[in-house]
């Protein structure tokens, strides 16, 4: 695709390696820094800075995903910028996210093209090919139909957009070949490696607790083939432990791997706590709040990660939330005055940066065994695998163990109705699958607001709050924020204006089966989400 930027350090990974000393041949002096031969370079090199780069930098990270993942997933209720809260299109984050996509996928794409046929580098191969899963689903689970299969394939041209089911059914083949084709014998990378220093088995776990959670999106649309994938991600070994999870190194200096993201989020302000949040953190659990967080003002009883996950206003001492998508905000809601992404969130600075954690694959399990008593999907019970995503969680934040158990027992429920208790089942939204996706959601946080949203769409759990005010240009219809239904949430992101430009025949193509509209097709389901428009289910 002609809106491909290539990053200027994909060039300096490769000309680094040409300007090292001088050896008088005349062939080697006039050969092209910029047009090296594929073994001048090696690609894991390469594969570093992909996988390091695709976690975003501080700004970036800020304006892709705090600012608009994260606010559709209603991890935070951001009053500072109107457009970000309040579904409008026409904002920054989101080119951004398509261009960082598309970057990464050029570089992945290229390596893989040039040097596949080296066996020597088979098993970075393999590692590419897992990482290119990755970063696609993420991009057809934003946009829904993408440029894929041949986009970045080295001709130039611009590239048709393939429809979802298509790219979910290349992606599940990829990882399959990928997983068969690592080498045992093979050297491999190792601190170049930033998620399994070269441990081929860390690879494979990633590769197949990763196909477990495209099995569970499609579920609905394709039980078959879900249960299919979902199976044979089982038998070929998942993430089985905290240890096993997949994440990016991040490092306390600025060093290869880089700081967290969040390092510098936090005194930036705006992240503020949503009233979701509030609603679904408070009485959750049963649990005191901590005589050791001073608050003006702060639910008596919440879920013992409340008061981690956010801190009480630096202004006024209040621990509280606010509603999505306000535009004019009262003063006791401003940013300034309800609760604030935590300290521990910004602190911890060598944390790695979450790709797929133990605690997701406890709750897809959990999930499968609860949906669909009839797959094969190994030991355990529905219940055991949602205690052990909570207990895994919990770990995370730092809760001792006396109070997790206290927690687990207890059957006081937070706003929504939920309890925790597997076998506690009494009320609204509290049925087994509303507890699992509960927890799952909050293990989701802080990095994964994506993964948040997705599962949103596709169960409708937890209960969110429809946003106060949505931008009536891209949000076209019928809209009422007083009714929690499917209809008033977004259901994917617009592509970006340089597609307009660039690639305008493709995108034409690709919008005419959701109206051939550049606005209001935000509100359109993906493939794999079972409510239509109406919020009535498709399968």
């Amino acid at each position: 695709m002609k809106n491909i930027f290539i990053k200027s350090g994909f060039f300096l990974l490769f000309t680094s390696f040409l300007l090292i000393g001088c050896t008088g041949k005349f062939e080697e002096i006039n050969t092209s820094p910029l047009s090296p031969e594929p073994s001048m370079v090696d690609p894991k090199f390469v594969l570093t800075l992909t996988i390091n780069s695709s976690k975003l930098n501080t700004t970036e990270y800020q304006n892709c995903q705090l600012l608009v993942g994260d606010v559709y997933a209603q991890f935070y209720a951001n009053d500072i910028g109107v457009r970000y809260n309040n579904y409008d299109q026409s904002i920054d984050g989101i080119s951004t996210l398509w261009s960082s996509v598309y970057t990464h996928l050029n570089s992945l794409n290229t390596i893989i093209r040039n040097y596949d046929e080296h066996p020597e580098h088979t098993n970075v191969m393999q590692m590419a090919r897992i990482w290119r899963t990755w970063t696609i689903l993420r991009a057809t689970d934003i946009w829904g139909d993408i440029p894929y299969l041949t986009s970045c394939d080295g001709s130039g041209e611009p590239a048709v957009y393939d429809a979802q089911k298509d790219v979910y059914d290349d992606l599940f083949k990829t990882l399959a070949y990928a997983i068969a084709n690592f080498d045992s014998n093979q050297n491999n990378p190792r601190t170049q490696d930033l998620l399994y220093d070269g441990d081929n088995a860390g690879w494979i776990r990633f590769a197949n607790s990763l196909r477990l959670r495209m099995a569970m999106r499609i579920s609905h649309v394709d039980p078959a083939r879900a249960k299919s994938e979902a199976e044979a991600a089982i038998a070929g070994g998942l993430i089985s432990s905290p240890a096993q999870k997949a994440a990016i190194k991040c490092s306390s200096s600025s060093g290869s791997a880089g700081w967290h993201p969040f390092s510098y989020i936090f005194d930036q302000g705006g992240f503020g706590l949503s009233l979701t949040m509030e609603n679904i953190l408070t009485g959750f659990g049963g649990q005191p709040w901590p005589s050791s967080v001073v608050a003006t003002e702060h639910p008596d009883i919440a879920d013992p990660r409340a008061s981690v996950m956010f801190d009480p206003s630096p202004v006024t001492g209040r621990w509280v939330g606010t509603r999505p998508g306000l535009i004019t905000v009262p003063a006791e809601n401003n940013t300034n005055n309800i609760a604030r992404i935590g300290k521990y969130v910004h602190l911890d600075r060598p944390r790695g940066f979450n790709i797929l954690k133990y605690s997701e694959v406890c709750f897809l399990l959990a999930e499968a065994k609860v949906r669909f008593p009839s797959w094969n999907t190994g030991p355990g019970t529905a219940e055991d695998w949602y205690y052990a995503g909570i207990k895994d969680n919990m770990a995370e934040w730092s809760i001792s163990e006396d109070v997790v158990n206290a927690y687990l027992a207890d059957v006081t429920p937070n706003v929504n109705g939920t309890t925790v208790p597997y076998t506690n089942t009494s009320g609204e939204n509290n049925t087994i699958l509303d507890k699992i996706i509960t927890q799952k959601w909050l293990a989701f946080f802080p990095e994964g607001g994506w993964e948040a949203w997705a599962d949103h769409r596709r169960l409708q759990i937890p209960k969110f709050i429809p946003f106060q005010n949505v931008n009536t240009q891209w949000f076209t219809g019928f809209y009422d924020y007083s009714l929690d239904v499917p209809q008033n949430y977004i259901r994917r992101c617009a592509y970006p204006n340089s597609e307009q430009r660039l690639n305008l025949a493709n995108l034409d193509a690709a919008l005419a089966p959701l109206g051939g509209e550049y606005e209001g097709y935000v509100r359109k389901p993906m493939w794999w989400d079972p409510y239509d428009e109406s919020g009535n289910m498709r399968y």
